[in-house]
């Protein structure tokens, strides 16, 4: 892969995407790899990735609009399962 010093075509960086990254998304043929669940790359899940990212959220303080999403998500999960009130969890992407 280059390095990446001045700006490129999108279609010459979306050719080496295909090329060099996407063939090897998985990564589990690595010794170090430690997961072996992959999400389902829906066309929804997509969409929720673009619409995230593009939020930019900084989420180490204040208040922000994602932080109760996945406060009100962390709720309705505690509801689902029957956990307590006081039960919290984390959302994080990966296996």
């Amino acid at each position: 892969m280059r390095a990446f010093r001045r700006p490129s075509d999108l279609a010459a960086v979306h050719d080496e995407f295909m090329r060099d990254i996407l063939p090897f998304a998985t990564g589990n043929v690595h010794p170090g790899f430690m997961g072996w669940v992959h999400g389902g790359g829906n066309v929804p899940g997509m969409l929720a990735e673009m619409l995230a990212a593009r939020l930019n959220a900084n989420l180490g303080g204040r208040d922000h609009m994602p932080i109760e999403v996945e406060r009100q998500i962390t709720h309705w999960l505690r509801q689902l399962f029957g956990f307590s009130d006081t039960a919290s969890g984390l959302f994080v992407t990966g296996t």
